[in-house]
């Protein structure tokens, strides 16, 4: 069994949007779950939680009707200081069918009430019908906080379908039935991108009957480039809550990774708020052909000396900090048709592209600093160039200053990454990782003041390395009073703030 948990950015409300699979062999239950933020003036905060499990993972019986149906238990819990702050267990039962020859994947949606604060959240599921069933658990620490003087984004719920609503049921919400994509992976045979979200604060920020711009975009994920004809602006009217339910078609959108760009421009045409949420897009049909590469002439170039196979896909790979989405494509490809000669030809177009006197040159220069990270971020399980810090020192160059905590044991041992210069539009910028020890030797990147990069205003709450109460009442308006939660608090400020 392997859990895999991603962290998607937080802006507006400081909560976690995760997903989360739960696999191992075939006969293991899986199931992929996500929670969004969302607040309503009449209940406050909430969050809906999104499982969706796999019906060809769990187990199905004959139930009293002569059916087949498979059961779910689904336990959540909040806590607060060892207090159980909200309860939720409950049976999901999957359509019944005729027999077991098909399966179907089943959903569950939950709005839960929250007040602000800090949750430990448990999540617990478990196949009723399976004799040899496992009870999995997921553990987290949630933060809930609604800042009435900001404009903020809710979370992004990704949508398989919608239809109007014909009887108010538990996906129903404004005139609609949503039906949740519990995934951030987008598959060739799915070519519509649906979403809905919610916009907060506008009329009390911007004014009563005020116009603003509401821009999303599609853009990738490495180099924050936006893709052309993904993307919309539409004029919108000040409101306490403006929903939004929108689409993309995204049939010509190559493989890649991407975010869903979500930002409100006032009217001096400044973003006020802004929202970034990742998801991933598999498309072969759409990628650029591998036969678009046979006509770069490689004869007497330096890469007919690169003649071994696995050479060639390690110098190809570590390109990705730097690739666009159509050479990510491109590379792809390139490696699955197993070609020396295509190999040569992609990485000497790749350099050609950026120094066409010189193409030898520049990647050796690259090269250079890919063997640098390998030896200095490497780890047993990743080249130095698949990690965090590997990959913005290759994407960003060698940092101007790096302040560092690795023994004091007051927090976990955290890097904070300061460039005065990191690119034509990026100036004074800092990124900060950490080491929890659940990664072996590996930082990993928890906040960056970059354009594009992950943000998190509370991201020193990560610090937290279980040496002291957790303290859950603690919210970010505390820093403007001066309320510092931790001892630590003050040094590793002073340490972000060189």
């Amino acid at each position: 069994m392997f859990l895999i948990i991603r962290h998607m950015k937080k802006i507006g409300f400081v909560l976690m949007l995760l997903s989360m699979v739960w696999q191992s062999r075939s006969s293991d239950l899986q199931a992929y779950y996500y929670y969004a933020p969302f607040y309503n003036s009449t209940v406050g905060n909430y969050i809906e939680t999104y499982l969706t499990v796999i019906g060809n993972s769990a187990v199905f019986v004959k139930n009293e009707n002569g059916k087949y149906q498979a059961t779910i238990e689904v336990t959540m819990l909040f806590n607060q200081e060892g207090t159980v702050k909200e309860f939720r267990k409950f049976n999901l039962k999957s359509p019944e069918v005729n027999d077991t020859l098909s399966k179907p994947n089943f959903i569950d949606l939950q709005r839960i009430d929250l007040k602000e604060g800090n949750y430990n959240f448990e999540m617990k599921i478990k196949d009723l019908h399976s004799a040899n069933s496992k009870e999995f658990v997921f553990h987290d620490i949630i933060m809930v906080l609604h800042n009435v003087s900001e404009i903020e984004i809710s979370g992004v719920e990704f949508l398989e379908k919608y239809t109007a609503t014909q009887t108010e049921n538990s996906l129903s919400r404004n005139g609609y039935d949503m039906v949740p994509y519990v995934a951030d992976f987008y598959p060739s045979s799915m070519n519509d991108f649906t979403f809905y979200f919610e916009i907060y604060n506008t009329k009390a920020v911007l004014g009563a009957n005020q116009d603003f711009l509401l821009k999303y975009y599609i853009e990738n994920a490495t180099h924050k480039i936006p893709m052309n004809n993904f993307a919309l602006a539409k004029k919108q009217r000040t409101s306490e809550l403006v929903p939004i339910l929108g689409e993309f078609s995204i049939d010509g959108l190559e493989s890649g990774n991407y975010n869903f760009v979500i930002e409100v421009i006032n009217k001096e045409n400044k973003v006020v708020a802004t929202k970034k949420t990742f998801f991933q897009r598999s498309n072969p049909i759409n990628e650029v052909e591998i036969n678009d590469i046979q006509n770069e002439e490689i004869k007497h170039s330096f890469v007919e000396m690169y003649t071994n196979k696995d050479s060639l896909i390690e110098y190809i790979r570590c390109l990705y900090p730097i690739w666009n989405a159509v050479e990510g494509g491109q590379a792809n490809n390139v490696i699955n048709s197993d070609s020396i000669i295509y190999m040569q030809k992609y990485i000497y177009g790749f350099w050609k592209k950026r120094n066409l006197l010189n193409p030898k040159d520049e990647w050796e220069k690259y090269k250079a600093k890919v063997d640098y990270v390998n030896y200095k971020y490497g780890i047993q399980v990743k080249k130095g160039y698949q990690t965090d810090m590997g990959r913005v020192y290759l994407q960003y160059g060698a940092p101007n200053n790096i302040q560092s905590d690795k023994f004091s044991g007051e927090t976990y041992p955290y890097e904070i990454w300061h460039y005065w210069w990191a690119s034509d539009s990026k100036q004074d910028v800092k990124f900060v990782f950490f080491n929890s020890g659940s990664t072996g030797k590996e930082y990993v990147l928890i906040h960056s003041t970059a354009k594009g990069e992950f943000y998190d205003d509370l991201w020193f709450m990560k610090l937290y390395n279980g040496n002291e109460t957790f303290p859950s009442y603690f919210t970010k308006k505390d820093l403007e009073k001066e309320v510092y939660p931790f001892p630590w608090y003050e040094r590793v400020m002073d340490n972000y703030m060189k």
